[in-house]
Order: C-alpha cells, then sequence, then structure tokens
C-alpha cells in the first residue's frame, strides 16, 4: 500500500514502490535465516542462506539504482524510503556509500525540511540509519520536529498515541509508524546494545546534546537478564 512505502511524496512520484519494498524485505528474511541457521548449528544452511543474501543485495544496487539521482528509485519523492533502506542493507559499493548517504542527508535537510517523507518499512530504520551513518543530530531533528509530516506534528494534533497515518486516518491506536523511533531512542539515545545473547553483556553509551536535546536522559530496562537502569 502506499502508506507503507512512502509518505508525502510530490504529485507525479511513482511511489508507492512495492518491488523495490520487496527486495528489500526479501534480503532481511535470508539475512534472517542465516542467522537462524546458525543459531541451530545448521552451517550448510547458514552459509547457503548468507550466499543467497549477498547476492540478492548486489541484486537490489543493480536493479534500482539511479544515477541520475544518485539515489535508489524511479524519481525524487523515493529518495528516503527506497535509499535509506539501500543503506541499511549495505547495498551500495564503497565507491557510492557516501554519495547515497550524502543525497539522503540533502533530501531530509534541504527538500523536506526535517519532515518525513516514508511510511511504515523506513519509518523503522530512518533514525537508526541516519545515526548510525553519523547524521545523528540530522534524526535527532527529525524525531523532534513539528512539521507536516512527522511524530511531533502528531503531538501538536494532541495526540497520545501512534496513529496509522501521518496525517491521522484511519487507527489513533496504532503501532505501524512508531516501531522504529522507540527502538531509535533506546539504542542511539539511551546508548543500550545487547553483545550478548540475552543481554548477558551490554554496552551503555548514551548520546545527549546540549544543543538538539536531550541534555540529560535517564531509563530503565527489563530484561530477560535482569533490570537495567
Amino acid at each position: 500500500s502506499h502508506q507503507s512505502c512512502c509518505s508525502n511524496t510530490p504529485a507525479g512520484s511513482s511511489c508507492p514502490v512495492g518491488a523495490e519494498m520487496g527486495g528489500f524485505n526479501y534480503v532481511l528474511s535470508l539475512r534472517a535465516m542465516s542467522e537462524m541457521a546458525s543459531f541451530l548449528g545448521d552451517t550448510k544452511s547458514q552459509s547457503r542462506y548468507a550466499t543467497i543474501a549477498e547476492l540478492s543485495k548486489k541484486g537490489f544496487h543493480t536493479t534500482f539504482w539511479n544515477p541520475q539521482l544518485n539515489a535508489y528509485g524511479g524519481d525524487e519523492g523515493a529518495i528516503q524510503s527506497l535509499s535509506t533502506p539501500a543503506l541499511l542493507l549495505q547495498s551500495p559499493p564503497d565507491d557510492l556509500l557516501s554519495t547515497v548517504e550524502k543525497t539522503v542527508e540533502e533530501d531530509i535537510v534541504n527538500t523536506t525540511g526535517y519532515t518525513i517523507r516514508v511510511g511504515a518499512v523506513t519509518s523503522k530504520i530512518l533514525l537508526n540509519v541516519l545515526s548510525d551513518m553519523g547524521q545523528h543530530v540530522t534524526a535527532l531533528k527529525v524525531a523532534t520536529g513539528t512539521g507536516q509530516w512527522s511524530w511531533g506534528w502528531w503531538l501538536t494534533q494532541n495526540a497520545t498515541t501512534c496513529w496509522e497515518s501521518w496525517p491521522g486516518g484511519g487507527s489513533h491506536n496504532h503501532i505501524f509508524l512508531c516501531g522504529g523511533i522507540g527502538e531509535w531512542m533506546w539504542k542511539h539515545l539511551v546508548g543500550l546494545t545487547p553483545t550478548m545473547p540475552g543481554f548477558q553483556q551490554i554496552q551503555l553509551a548514551p548520546r545527549p546534546d546540549g544543543i538538539e536535546g536531550p541534555t540529560s536522559m535517564a531509563a530503565e530496562y527489563e530484561s530477560v537478564s535482569g533490570k537495567i537502569s
């Protein structure tokens, strides 16, 4: 659906982008299968799925790379929705990686003014990808912005829950567009990362920001290995 892939796109945009999103999730599924096979001690299946995943990652680039835009997809309306998943997959070749990162950042900063042009699929990963690629301040501005469309805009409309769509249609109690911001807050604000299964060992690296905020943070997490605070 349109909401699953893109949002707030300009007139004439080719979004939604079902084939591209299908390719993205196919690679993620293959990687998950490889990881599960590894935990089960099935080295043959682990290697098989890992090989197919790597080939599919390269195929994603070959199929959807648009050299005219220095991005993935057919038009400027899909830059955030498609280039962000490509960065998560590490699909761009080394000589194009910084170009794709710059394209995504410029689209967010200059084209949409820190507002969101993605649907449920990319909203799950957008903030994490920005922070992971060294654009944490940009991620902070997206997370705290109040323009249309954004999580902050919902707050200006007196929302107390997550909505199914950015404009507010459908359910007003829906995880559809909110999963990513919660994960990002734990990973990049609190800075909590398990380094062993079951949180037996963790890394804790909070990232306060004196300009964009928050300047301090407190958190408590009930892990399977006990409370972390």
